[in-house]
C-alpha cells in the first residue's frame, strides 16, 4: 500500500535548529499542516478477466465437491461451470495480494446473475486469510430464485436478506464492500449494490466482532449451474493520507524561513549585521 510519509519531512528540522523560530511559529505551522491533510484513493482494476489469473493471483476456497475445474474464463468474464452441481455447492476465488485493512479501503465486482432458472447467486466473499483454509467471515451476494434478492450469510450461519422487485435490475450489478472503520476489537463493513440506474436498495452494514485483521475478498458463487452467474472487473481501492498542495507550499515556506534564521544567527556569530 502506498502511504504518504508527509511528516517524515520534519526530520530535517533538527538540522535547522527550529528553536530559533520560536515555539509559536512551529505550532502554527503544525496546525496548518494537520488541517490540510486529505484522503486520496488509488483505484485499481485487479482483474478484468481478459486472461486467466486464477492459478497465480487467487486462492480457491471450496466446499466439496466444487473442484478446481469448476470455473472458467470466457469472453472477458469469470464463470462457475457447475452444470451438475448439487444443492449447496459453493466455491470462491479470493484475491491474495490486497486486503481490507484501513477505513475507506474497498473491493467491488460486476456481477451478472441470470434471471432464469432455479436458485443461484453470486457475490463477494470475505475471508480472514488468503490460504485454502475455509475461514469465511461474510458473503454478500445477489440471488435469483423466481425473483431477485440481496442477501448475506456469515460464518455463524446468520443471514440477512432484502427482496428486490423483479425487473429493477438493469444490466450487470456492481457489488461493493467497504471497510468503514474499526471500533475497539471490531471491524465495520458496508455493502452497496448498484446497476446502471444507480443504487439498488439501501446500503447494508455489518460488524465483524472480535477481529481487526486484514480481510481478503473475491468472487463467489453458490448453486450456479451452466454459467448463469458471471463476474467482471474486480477492483480495489485503498485510502491514504496525503498533504494538499497548500500544505507542501507551507512546508517549503517554513523551511525557507528556518534557513534564513540559521543564516542570520551565523552572521551574528561572525560579527556581521
Amino acid at each position: 500500500m502506498m502511504r504518504a510519509h508527509f511528516f517524515s519531512a520534519m526530520n530535517f528540522f533538527p538540522l535547522l535548529h527550529p528553536p530559533a523560530l520560536g515555539s509559536s511559529a512551529l505550532l502554527a505551522f503544525g496546525l496548518v499542516a494537520a488541517s490540510q491533510v486529505a484522503s486520496a484513493q488509488t483505484v485499481v482494476v485487479l482483474d478484468d478477466f481478459s486472461t486467466n489469473l486464477l492459478g497465480t493471483d487467487y486462492v480457491q476456497k471450496t466446499v466439496d465437491p466444487f473442484g478446481a475445474g469448476g470455473w472458467f474464463i470466457s469472453g472477458g468474464e469469470l464463470q462457475p461451470d457447475t452444470v451438475s452441481a448439487p444443492v449447496n455447492d459453493y466455491g470462491a476465488w479470493v484475491w491474495t495480494a490486497n486486503s481490507l485493512q484501513n477505513a475507506g479501503d474497498w473491493f467491488s465486482v460486476d456481477i451478472d446473475v441470470s434471471g432464469t432458472g432455479g436458485d443461484h447467486n453470486g457475490g463477494l466473499s470475505i475471508w480472514s486469510g488468503n490460504t485454502t483454509t475455509f475461514d469465511r467471515v461474510l458473503e454478500p451476494r445477489l440471488s435469483y430464485n423466481s425473483d431477485y434478492a440481496y442477501l448475506a450469510s456469515d460464518q455463524n450461519g446468520n443471514v440477512w436478506s432484502e427482496s428486490l422487485t423483479a425487473g429493477v435490475i438493469n444490466g450487470p450489478v456492481t457489488l461493493k464492500v467497504t471497510l468503514t472503520g474499526r471500533s475497539g476489537s471490531n471491524t465495520n463493513l458496508q455493502f452497496d449494490l448498484s446497476d446502471s440506474d444507480g443504487a439498488i436498495g439501501p446500503a447494508e452494514f455489518y460488524t465483524v466482532s472480535g477481529y481487526t485483521g486484514p480481510l481478503y475478498v473475491g468472487p463467489s458463487a453458490w448453486q450456479a449451474t451452466g454459467g448463469n452467474v458471471a463476474f467482471d472487473n474486480l477492483a480495489y481501492s485503498t485510502t491514504s493520507a496525503v498533504p494538499e498542495p497548500s500544505t507542501c507550499a507551507a512546508l517549503a515556506g517554513v523551511v525557507a524561513f528556518a534557513m534564513a534564521g540559521v543564516q542570520r544567527k551565523r552572521r551574528k556569530r561572525r560579527g556581521g549585521p
